[in-house]
């Protein structure tokens, strides 16, 4: 049985977890990838569902497979959000209760408070997509082989094989999180049902593989680039801080998360297995960047940040003297309560609004929009929220177009704008104009992206 005071901090850090992840949840339209995972799960059929997360996404389908059952029960999409509000909450306390059997209570508290407001779980916590889901997965698996190798009972072994499966189809870097786990085996010896165990949980990912091949395939991680130092180094700065962290920030977070996984190492078994999980993902992950393949983002990275935090943790509150100790976690505490406050601002433009104030500026799906700003960033949801057919990246034909809409982002687009009334939602500017024969260079020249539906008389869907 746990003591009080770890519940009562687990439960005061998912409250808090709750109160940040809530809020967007609710409030925040869908962004590019949400509308992707939004059209995959709102799909009639199971088979056509495993198709689109086969055809357009890049992870498995264990997320959307949730999102779809909720749709079919006649949830709206954004009640998938839900799940990664729901893993968030439950990351969290599952955090402080994993974090308390290491470290005293007040650093397990620090855990549970960066897991709470930490940047890359805040940024998922909320979103239609697995990254919060695929956090949780990676710890519940981490305490299922920890129990499986104690004592493999049926139902220890059981579980074990259904973490490491649903692991496996929430996100594929749960494959490093799972090699972490087999070199923590290697060093205990564990009963032999206990790798049939992790055999068994590989069967539904076997079963996916030709579809993980199309998708890698694909190229969905192409634009990642180089293997670049400042990144490798600064993955677990990136975890707790929004803005793109330096070297130096990258340095003293990534000594603590170090010094704590030695810490750990030396502790215990339960904790070398915790060590490890916060270690080998971002180091594997960071060597097959090396060798040229563009995989390593902080957001696949999320499945060793609880781990991290945990290792940092430790480093403070067990890895001091108890007089150093005490007030070096509660300024770091102090620290991430500030760095939250400090980047809080709004994580996703009010697309929903932007299409409503085109509406209600007289657009109609024949209608081209010509947005100057990022491209996809507003392609799919604009897509998303308008009314009528899909709206596509096009070309103006040069016939005469009987309306013509300008959505101008931060500035951008404004001299064809000049004077005309216009709408405005937060830095976008929306405006009708009236249709020239030199629009369409005018907007090559400016930088500019035509939208239009196949409706559309006077543009060409490219």
């Amino acid at each position: 049985m746990y003591r009080a005071a770890p519940l009562v901090a687990a439960v005061s850090c998912a409250v808090l977890t709750a109160a940040v992840a809530i809020p967007r949840a609710v409030q925040y339209a869908f962004w590019q990838d949400e509308v992707g995972a939004a059209r995959v799960i709102t799909r009639a059929g199971p088979i056509e569902m495993l198709r689109n997360v086969a055809g357009t996404e890049l992870h498995p389908p264990g997320f959307y497979a949730l999102g779809w059952v909720l749709s079919r029960l006649g949830a709206p999409a954004v009640w998938g959000r839900g799940i990664s509000v729901a893993a968030a909450i439950g990351l969290t306390i599952v955090v402080v209760l994993y974090a308390a059997r290491l470290m005293p209570v007040y650093g397990a508290a620090l855990a549970g408070l960066a897991t709470a407001l930490g940047w890359q779980f805040v940024d998922h916590s909320w979103e239609l997509r697995p990254y919060s889901l695929f956090a949780l997965v990676c710890v519940l698996f981490a305490l299922a082989l920890e129990r499986a190798a104690e004592r493999p009972s049926l139902g220890r072994l059981a579980l074990l094989a259904f973490a490491t499966a649903a692991g496996l189809m929430t996100h594929y870097f749960f494959a490093f999180t799972l090699v972490a786990g087999a070199i923590w085996l290697v060093g205990i010896r564990p009963a032999r049902t206990v790798l049939l165990a992790l055999g068994a949980g590989l069967v539904p990912l076997l079963i996916w593989a030709p579809a993980a091949y199309q998708q890698y395939h694909d190229g969905g991680y192409r634009w990642i680039g180089a293997f670049q130092l400042r990144a490798a180094v600064g993955v677990y700065a990136a975890s707790l801080y929004r803005a793109p962290p330096g070297y130096v920030l990258g340095f003293i977070v990534l000594a603590l998360v170090l010094a704590g996984a030695l810490r750990l190492w030396r502790l215990s078994d339960r904790g070398r297995l915790c060590a490890l999980c916060a270690i080998v993902p971002v180091l594997v992950s960071a060597i097959v960047w090396l060798t040229g393949h563009e995989i390593f983002l902080a957001r696949n990275l999320i499945g060793a940040a609880p781990f991290a935090v945990i290792a940092a943790a430790s480093a403070l509150s067990g890895g001091l003297p108890r007089p150093v100790a005490v007030p070096a976690t509660v300024l770091a505490g102090a620290v991430l309560v500030a760095a939250h406050l400090h980047t809080r601002g709004p994580i996703v433009p009010e697309y929903d609004r932007v299409a409503e104030a085109l509406v209600k500026s007289g657009w109609q799906e024949e209608d081209p929009i010509l947005l100057f700003g990022p491209r996809y960033a507003y392609l799919h949801p604009l897509d998303w929220y308008l009314p009528g057919q899909r709206l596509e990246v096009a070309g103006l034909k040069g016939t005469a177009c009987r309306r013509v809409f300008v959505v101008g982002v931060g500035g951008h687009g404004r001299a064809l704008i000049g004077q005309r009334p216009s709408l405005r939602v937060e830095r976008v500017v929306i405006a009708r104009i009236p249709y020239s024969r030199g629009l369409q260079r005018d907007v090559q020249t400016r930088g500019g992206t035509v939208f239009a539906t196949r409706t559309a008389g006077c543009a060409r869907v490219a």
